[in-house]
Order: C-alpha cells, then sequence, then structure tokens
C-alpha cells in the first residue's frame, strides 16, 4: 500500500519548484539581455554587467544545491525532520524512506 508523501517532503518539493522558476526567470532575463548586446559587442560596461550577473546566478545555484545536498545527504536527519509521520518510529520511517 502506497502511503501518502509526507507534508516535510511536499514542502521541499514546492520550494525547489520555485527556486528552479526562479532561476529559469533570471536565465531568460540574461538571455534576452544577451540578445540585444549581439548588434553591439563593443559595449563592455553591459558586457561585464551580464558576465557579472550570470556568475552570480551561477554562485547561487551553486549555494543552493550544496544545501540540498546537505539536507539530503542523512537520512536520519531527514526522518527526524518528518514531524507529520511522528506516530511512526524512526526505524520504520526509515525503512519508508529507504524502499
Amino acid at each position: 500500500m502506497l502511503q501518502a508523501i509526507p507534508f516535510e517532503f511536499r514542502a521541499i518539493e514546492g520550494v525547489l519548484e520555485t527556486v528552479c522558476e526562479m532561476y529559469h526567470k533570471q536565465v531568460a532575463t540574461f538571455d534576452e539581455y544577451a540578445h540585444s548586446l549581439s548588434d553591439n559587442l563593443s559595449d563592455k560596461k553591459r558586457l561585464y554587467w551580464l558576465k557579472r550577473s550570470v556568475l552570480e546566478v551561477n554562485t547561487q545555484a551553486d549555494a543552493t544545491l550544496n544545501v540540498l545536498n546537505e539536507v539530503l545527504e542523512n537520512d536520519m536527519d531527514m526522518v527526524r525532520n518528518c514531524f507529520s509521520h511522528a506516530r511512526l518510529t524512526e526505524v520504520a520511517l526509515m525503512q519508508n524512506f529507504c524502499s
């Protein structure tokens, strides 16, 4: 019998969807900006702004990935953070989480 996904995991999924949408919008903005620069590649100020902005988003994406990996790497931490299924023991939760 399949159990419902715990609220905490649905919350993580919602946060990840929002973060992905944010990055997608930022990259789309850069794409539009880069196309507008294609006619005038000698505008070094605008090119510098674009490069700096892309690097900033890349840094943010790397930090997001690192945080996500830290959260997901430790199975027992994930089990302990699953408050909506507190009636189950940690062992039972671990078995459900790992299967």
